[in-house]
């Protein structure tokens, strides 16, 4: 959601209708002091029976109630993560998935782990990128996952980058796939999310969800059959 060149994800805005009802409920079923004088405890069951019946309670707007409004309408704007775009001008927003699978662990020639190729790949795109533009990086494996929960610049996005690591395990290619597009849905605060899966998987599956797949195998390569035969 946009306001001018203030940017604001969309997803703390659903506090506002319970936190709203919170406060009219309380307002309703606060005590009230009466204040009743009696000359002898005597006369208690009496001044009971005659009390009228207590009329409805009605929601009172006064200036406390406005203020209280907007101390929570303030709360729910910063928990919303503004962001301001610099001269009025919104970079792009990116997703890089790096597909961490067992096959990264094998090596090359020279004996450097194959994730290397997937990490040099995607620091080559976040070079390209402007300073106004963000990133969002994750990987597959594991457990398919964000690094980071709020988009990053690009200088700050290729130190997550490097801190990559080949897991032991991971779901397959169609897993992967379906979490680049769900978590780009997650992360969209206004505007489109670019994604891109980073991967030594040849090609992805048929299912087409708006996600790009970009194998950096070298050609000729079957990585297919690769797997861990001792730990330690």
């Amino acid at each position: 959601m946009t306001f001018g060149p203030l940017f604001f994800s969309t997803a703390a805005f659903w506090l506002s209708l319970p936190v709203v009802a919170i406060l009219l409920i309380a307002r309703l079923y606060r005590t009230r002091r009466r204040e009743l004088v009696a000359g002898s405890l005597l006369l208690w069951r009496r001044l009971a029976a005659q009390q009228p019946k207590i009329p409805p309670r009605r929601v009172i707007v006064d200036a406390s109630f406005i203020l209280q409004l907007a101390v929570l309408f303030t709360l729910i704007a910063a928990l919303s993560a503004p962001t301001w775009a610099v001269g009025g001008v919104r970079g792009r927003e990116i997703l890089l998935v790096l597909d961490n699978n067992p096959l990264a662990r094998a090596r090359d020639a020279s004996g450097k782990l194959l994730i290397h190729v997937v990490i040099d790949a995607a620091e080559k795109i976040v070079a390209e990128l402007q300073p106004q533009d963000r990133v969002f990086v994750a990987c597959s494996s594991p457990v398919p996952r964000l690094l980071e929960s709020q988009a990053m610049s690009p200088s700050d996005a290729l130190k997550r980058i490097r801190s990559v690591t080949p897991a032991l395990s991971g779901p397959d290619a169609g897993a992967v796939w379906l979490f680049c597009a769900d978590a780009a849905r997650r992360v969209e605060s206004g505007g489109e999310v670019k994604r891109l899966v980073i991967t030594l998987r040849n090609g992805p599956p048929e299912v087409e969800l708006g996600s790009r797949w970009l194998c950096v195998a070298q050609s000729g390569s079957n990585l297919s059959n690769v797997g861990i035969i001792a730990t330690g």
